[in-house]
This record gives C-alpha cells, sequence and structure tokens, in this order.
C-alpha cells in the first residue's frame, strides 16, 4: 500500500470529481467499481471552486497492490488513520473532504481522497501536505504495511507498477502539471526499486499513454484525451539509463525474514513515533485555526441587542414613574380644586380641564395651570420615549433574526461544502456596532 498527494488542487475541483466518479478510466477502460466511501463529492466541489486562494483542494490516493487485498473494514482503518494525520486536532465540522473507491478489473484497488483547502470556522487556508509531509504520511503507510503484511514500494520484488499515478492524470489537467505528476512517479518508482532501466520506464509509460517519439535522452508520451505529447527528458529517460538495487533488495530480504514478534514490534515502533507527530500538527492547527476566545458576530449582535433592551427597560422604568408622579400631580390638583369649588370659588371639579377659573360675584380666581402643563409634558416625553424604545427594539430584534438567517445559511453552507467567502464576519460585526452606536446616540 501505498499514500501519495497529487500535484493538483489549483484547476477546477469539478473536473477532478467528474473524473473520480466516471465509470471508466483515462483509457476507456470500465473500472470494476466507483464507491463514495464518505462525503459529498457535489458539496465538497462547489466549496472548493468558491475558493478565492491559489490553491483550492488538496488531493491524495491511498493504493494498494493486487495481492494486498484489503477488506472493507481495512480500507475504513486506512482512510481513518489519513484523516486522523491529515486534519489532527479539528473537528469534523472545521473541513470538508471526500473519499472515493476505486476497483480495477485486476483487483487492485486505491482511494481518492479530496480535500477543499479551507478551515471552516475561520475561512483560512488549510493545507494538510505543507512541503516534507511525505514523511509524516509514509508512517501512516509503513505502519498499515507492517500491520496487515501489504506490499511496500520499498520492496523491489513487486515488479508489477503501481497504477494511482496513471489513474490520476486527466485530460482535463494542465499539461505541465501532468507532466510534474509523472515525473514524481517515476522517480518515486525507481527509488523504491520498482523500475530499474529505461525499459521498465518505458513500459510504466505506455500504462500512461501512446509514446509517440523517443530520443537518446528522452521519452514523448501522449496521455488519453491530450491535443499534444509531453516530452520527458532527464536521466531516468537517458538510454544507458540502469540503476543498481542491491541496497533495496537487502531491505527487502530482511523483512522477509523477520518473524511476526517483529513486525508487532515494528509496528509499535511506528505508530510511537506517528503519535508525536499527530500531536504536534494538532497543536499547530489548534493554535491556527482557534476561535474559542473569539466572539462569533451573532453573539456579539446579541449583546448588543440584550443592551439596547436594557436600556429600553430602564426608560420604561422613567416613564412609570413619570406616570406616578402625573397621576400624584393630578390628583392634588383635583382636591384643590374641590376644596375651591366646596368654598364657592370656581364652577369646573377637575384638573384636566386645563386653565381653570371660576367667577364669584364680580371677583375672579385663577388656579396656576403650570404644574399641570409640567406634567402633562413629562407624560408625553415618557411615552414618546416609550415608543422610541418599543421600535427599536423591534427592529433591533428583526436585524438579529436577519443576521441569524444569514449566518445559518452561512452554517449550512459550511457543513455542507457551500461558499465560505459568502460572509465577511468582520463587516457585518463593524456595520452592525456603527449602527448600535447611532441608534444609542439618538436614545441619549
Amino acid at each position: 500500500m501505498h499514500i501519495k498527494h497529487l500535484k493538483t488542487g489549483r484547476g477546477s475541483a469539478r473536473s477532478a470529481k467528474n473524473y473520480l466518479l466516471r465509470e471508466h478510466d483515462h483509457k476507456g477502460e470500465i473500472r470494476q467499481s466507483v464507491e463514495v466511501l464518505r462525503g459529498n463529492p457535489e458539496l465538497v466541489t462547489q466549496l472548493a471552486d468558491s475558493l478565492e486562494f491559489e490553491h483550492r483542494y488538496t488531493s491524495a490516493v491511498i493504493a494498494w497492490h493486487p495481492d494486498d487485498k484489503p477488506t472493507p473494514e481495512q480500507i475504513e482503518e486506512a482512510v481513518d488513520e489519513y484523516h486522523r494525520v491529515a486534519f489532527a486536532g479539528l473537528e469534523p465540522s472545521q473541513y470538508a473532504s471526500y473519499a472515493v473507491l476505486h476497483e480495477e478489473s485486476n483487483g487492485a484497488k486505491h482511494v481518492h481522497i479530496v480535500s477543499a483547502r479551507v478551515e471552516l470556522s475561520t475561512g483560512k487556508s488549510l493545507n494538510i501536505a505543507p512541503p516534507g509531509h511525505e514523511k509524516t504520511y509514509d508512517l501512516v503507510r509503513d505502519k498499515l504495511n507492517e500491520k496487515y503484511g501489504w506490499a511496500s514500494p520499498k520492496e523491489i520484488s513487486r515488479r508489477q507498477t503501481l497504477t494511482h499515478d496513471k489513474m490520476s492524470i486527466h485530460a482535463d489537467m494542465p499539461s505541465i502539471e501532468a507532466k510534474k505528476m509523472i515525473h514524481q512517479a517515476v522517480d518515486e518508482l525507481v527509488d523504491s526499486g520498482v523500475l530499474n532501466n529505461r525499459a521498465d520506464i518505458k513500459q510504466y509509460l505506455e500504462q500512461i499513454g501512446e509514446i509517440t517519439r523517443e530520443g537518446k535522452d528522452y521519452i514523448s508520451v501522449k496521455p488519453e484525451g491530450f491535443k499534444k505529447a509531453i516530452r520527458l527528458k532527464g536521466a531516468y529517460y537517458d538510454q544507458e539509463f540502469k540503476r543498481s538495487s542491491e541496497a533495496v533488495r537487502a531491505e527487502q530480504e530482511q523483512r522477509a525474514g523477520a518473524s511476526k514478534e517483529d513486525r508487532e514490534r515494528e509496528v509499535e515502533r511506528i505508530s510511537g513515533v506517528l503519535e508525536e507527530v499527530v500531536r504536534a500538527r494538532a497543536s499547530y492547527n489548534r493554535g491556527r485555526y482557534n476561535r474559542t476566545s473569539q466572539k462569533s458576530s451573532k453573539e456579539i449582535i446579541a449583546d448588543q441587542s440584550q443592551d439596547l433592551q436594557s436600556r429600553g427597560r430602564g426608560l420604561e422604568a422613567d416613564r412609570e414613574r413619570s406616570d406616578q408622579f402625573n397621576s400624584s400631580s393630578e390628583q392634588g390638583q383635583d382636591a384643590l380644586l374641590d376644596s375651591a369649588t366646596h368654598s364657592g370659588t370656581i364652577n369646573h371639579t377637575r384638573a384636566s380641564d386645563r386653565n381653570v377659573g371660576a367667577r364669584s360675584g364680580d371677583q375672579r380666581t385663577h388656579t396656576n395651570p403650570h404644574p399641570v402643563k409640567r406634567a402633562d409634558r413629562r407624560s408625553e416625553e415618557a411615552e414618546e420615549n416609550s415608543r422610541t424604545v418599543r421600535s427599536d427594539s423591534t427592529d433591533i430584534q428583526r436585524r438579529y433574526r436577519d443576521q441569524e438567517e444569514t449566518e445559518r445559511v452561512a452554517d449550512q453552507q459550511r457543513h455542507m461544502g457551500g461558499t465560505v467567502q459568502g460572509v465577511d464576519y468582520d463587516r457585518v460585526r463593524k456595520a452592525f456596532e456603527e449602527r448600535v452606536r447611532q441608534e444609542r446616540t439618538v436614545l441619549l
């Protein structure tokens, strides 16, 4: 079994998805089966293609030799181990990926894992295959190969080439990316002892496409669907190329003679190293994508709304006190007027009859109307403030519900693979805070 990250991710994630879900490969050969193991390819594709980063997605392949014959449970374990390393320290809600299982006519199986290069809670770029990542994922490969006795790319006794490299090349990708991918695949297969001379390399390239031309130090191959052939030049493609595999053969012979106990000890050793790597990656990811100390825009809006409503309750209390004052003042005025009526100085008996006055013979007596008018003004101002507060509170709650709906849709899009860039949380928060400050100024 081998784990490899492809040099794709700048182009269209939809083209990659369409290729992976097709029933036939780039040569038109029918695949034995195509199965989506996990994730939603369409939604992850929409998410990846919506990103404004240079690299929009990461594509990886877990490939087994035809002789490995992994069980469904073992395939799931390999995918789980990959995710545990790739997204160490992150929750499933913080990343988006899908996995597709291919089975070829010769029985070989491989899983393609495509991940959007974004951390969903922050919108930051998420690179799960940084420079030097090969050593990390090789630990996962070696651990599972030792555990289940699967074929290792380091063994030269496995003369059949691994097919996952040719499967990842498709006509929708730029020629420069396909060329880099072929070079890297040849380099790894030469390094592992699978390809040892130019004849081996030609045989491998024939699995990728048609060899259109070859010279002393180059070979041109035209993959299926490509308009032009790709010229491969360098030491590996030279007519005199021949690699010594003595060191690799010695390693293979040593592994073949290892006992079950030796293999178990090796699995334990590799697992210990792998756990240290996972802890380090988890610590980095938690630090880079930590939002526990930050308030979401929804929480900020809720706090602002609660503060405004608290001010509203304070104004309501002022209105009630003003009403009580008005009531007491009117009662006092009524008592005064009742007393004056009984003495015969006026005929009107209620303070609500503003500008109260009366005659008694030729003598006219006026009560002072100002306390009543002052109380009326306070009552009217309190009522107006109350209406303003109720209107503002209703408006702020409406906008809060609108914002909740906006974030709910954004959350749904993040979990389902929608556009992360569609919601600018800082802009929403700042705009809302400015509105609240303006409203506070009006209320004060």
